[in-house]
């Protein structure tokens, strides 16, 4: 078929982030692959001047199923690390994402809720709320999901890092 021939071309063509053995590493969301509906635009005060999101009116529930960002990710060393966006989220009704992060071996997260918050502004939140969850990874190759939840939900940045007790 040759949407998903496309999505294998554009995944080939996407850099894989090489994540620090430990502190932290910080990569952009619109260096991943858009899909379904998730799409990158501009905003002068996110870092780079992008971010991805499914544009929606703010307050207004919606979503859109197959919509999500796909981020190719290499991780050196297995170990416990913990998972942070820079976000703007405008309302309740806009403050959420489903994440999932796989391998060819393994599934650490299967499709979770990821509870933002409300942010006018651009902010770090963790994964997992005001104690970041620890997530086992193996070394090896992932592919990190951000699939949409409601509309309206932006990412600007991923964090991440070995040291729980870090704050962006």
């Amino acid at each position: 078929l040759p949407a998903i021939r496309q999505r294998r071309e554009a995944l080939g063509q996407t850099g894989t982030v090489t994540v620090a053995a430990a502190g932290a590493t910080i990569w952009e969301a619109e260096s991943g692959v858009v899909v379904g509906g998730m799409r990158i635009d501009q905003d002068n005060e996110a870092f780079g001047g992008g971010f991805v999101w499914v544009p929606g009116k703010p307050g207004e529930k919606g979503g859109r199923p197959g919509a999500r960002l796909v981020c190719r990710l290499e991780i050196p060393a297995a170990g416990t690390y913990y998972l942070w966006g820079r976000v703007q989220a405008p309302t309740p009704e806009d403050d959420s994402f489903f994440l999932s992060i796989s391998s060819p071996a393994s599934e650490p997260v299967q499709r979770a809720d990821w509870h933002l918050g409300v942010h006018e502004t651009w902010e770090w939140t963790a994964f997992g709320g005001a104690r970041p969850l620890a997530l086992q990874l193996a070394a090896g190759e992932y592919q990190l999901q951000l699939h949409c939840r409601e509309d309206g939900a932006k990412m600007d940045r991923f964090l991440l890092t070995t040291d729980p007790e870090f704050r962006p």
